[in-house]
């Protein structure tokens, strides 16, 4: 009878006959990083698979969801001029937008991103597709062997990069660490290449063998969960001119024309909002419980 541990390596090493090297890649032994890794990329956050019809389906990201990229050992913390640091000189940690409202992907963030774009490189799947134009990289918190690619790039960020929502919506992307990089492990070896060649844009997976790692994934058109909700920041009565009132008998909001400005601590969708379920305004005078949102005009803005 053939054991149980016998049986899963077996399906390990099934699983690393069937992979399909794009620009190089290689099997992991294992889940941990290898402190003796050859710098070969082991495993995305995305991975391509196969329907019960044999179609190809690939991995569908939010718009502004981190992905992370794994070796085969620790990642050097000094490459691309070392990690941003905070005013007391330890490094600054970034979140990332992960694909549930809890799994927010934390990373500290590399100096030189201009390096780090040039190794780690991020694509449309199209042909002829340029490098993203701002994403930040920088090496997973609580993984060394990993490395993350965040496309939500902040206003006043720290690395001088074009503030960005995210992926472009609704599209395939693709990535590449090229033969020359600076993608070093502690054990001072050099990232293998990996990914696809850009001169091959644009690529189509299909059976019978899938790619191991995926080298491609779609975004849709949403935004991730946010693990933090909007808060109300401030309400103000406005007169039909936009002016505040202050809703009082002696300076009233008015009738005909009047507005109601609610402002959020971030910005919310406007298709969210439904004045007759999560906006509601009460008539104190009246004895009887009740409210007056129906024919009621509601005017929002965010900050």
């Amino acid at each position: 009878m053939v054991s149980h541990r016998a049986r899963i390596r077996a399906t390990i090493v099934g699983l690393c006959l069937l992979t399909f090297v794009v620009g190089g890649s290689s099997c992991s032994r294992g889940g941990s990083a290898d402190p003796v890794g050859v710098g070969a990329l082991v495993a995305t956050s995305f991975f391509a698979f196969l329907d019960p019809s044999g179609v190809v389906s690939l991995p569908t990201l939010y718009v502004d969801e981190a992905v992370t990229f794994r070796f085969d050992g620790p990642i050097a913390a000094g490459i691309f001029g070392g990690f941003v640091e905070d005013t007391s000189g330890a490094p600054m940690e970034f979140l990332g937008a992960g694909p549930t409202r809890n799994g927010a992907v934390p990373y500290y963030a590399y100096a030189d991103q201009g390096a780090a774009h040039a190794s780690l490189q991020m694509r449309e799947n199209a042909q002829g597709s340029p490098l993203l134009g701002s994403y930040v990289v920088g090496r997973h918190r609580d993984a060394p062997d990993t490395l993350v690619v965040d496309p939500r790039v902040l206003t006043g960020n720290p690395f001088s990069l074009p503030p960005i929502l995210g992926y472009p919506p609704q599209r395939e992307y693709t990535y590449r660490i090229p033969t020359a990089n600076g993608i070093v492990l502690a054990n001072g070896a050099v990232a293998q290449p990996a990914g696809v060649d850009p001169t091959q844009l644009p690529i189509v997976l299909g059976p019978p063998s899938l790619p191991v790692p995926s080298p491609i994934f779609t975004v849709g058109s949403a935004l991730s969960p946010d693990p933090v909700p909007p808060e109300v920041v401030s309400i103000e009565a406005l007169d039909a001119g936009g002016q505040p009132v202050a809703g009082t008998a002696s300076d009233p909001l008015p009738a005909q024309g009047g507005l109601i400005r609610i402002t959020f601590s971030k910005l919310i969708d406007p298709a969210s909002i439904d004045p007759l379920r999560n906006l509601v305004v009460r008539n104190l005078d009246l004895v009887a419980t009740g409210s007056s949102g129906s024919g009621q005009r509601f005017a929002t803005t965010t900050s």
